[in-house]
Formats: C-alpha cells, sequence, structure tokens
C-alpha cells in the first residue's frame, strides 16, 4: 500500500539511500567525514601547544574608567511581578 509507512520507515529508507551513496563515492565520505574528522584531532592538538611565555595577568582598576558609570538598561519590565520577585 503507497501511504502507510511511518516515520520509522521513512527515515531507516533515507539512511540505507545515503549508505548506498556512501559506498559509491567514497571522496564524498572522506570529505564529508573523514577529513572534518582528522581537522578537529589537529585543532585540538594544537591547542596544546603552549607557543611563547605566558603573560603576565593585567589587573583591572575601576579607576581607568569614567566615574559615574551610567548603565542603559530597559525598564519596560521593571514594575512586573517577575522584576520585583527575582529582586527578592
Amino acid at each position: 500500500m503507497v501511504g502507510n509507512s511511518t516515520v520509522g520507515d521513512n527515515i531507516s529508507a533515507l539512511l540505507v539511500k545515503r549508505l548506498n551513496i556512501y559506498k559509491r563515492d567514497r571522496a564524498g565520505l572522506a570529505c564529508e567525514v573523514i577529513v572534518p574528522f582528522f581537522l578537529v584531532i589537529l585543532g585540538c592538538a594544537l591547542s596544546k601547544i603552549n607557543l611563547g611565555q605566558a603573560e603576565n595577568p593585567v589587573t583591572l582598576l575601576s579607576d581607568a574608567y569614567p566615574s559615574p558609570s551610567y548603565v542603559l538598561f530597559n525598564t519596560e519590565f521593571a514594575n512586573t511581578e517577575f522584576a520585583l520577585a527575582s529582586s527578592d
């Protein structure tokens, strides 16, 4: 019967179709799966390498910024129950 297939049947048919395409196109499989996998591994390995000396930590002082600091925010919901309950 046509039209009585389930979602699972459709997904399994699509996966079988994709597998058959991968069997025929090994270069596509390499470009979509194998090369990105090795690039991720290479990126992780490169992130572990210490390049150069560690810099001294920078101390941020509030004196470096103008005072008083003005903060812009949305007051549309300032008097709602949520805002009042979250401020407690």
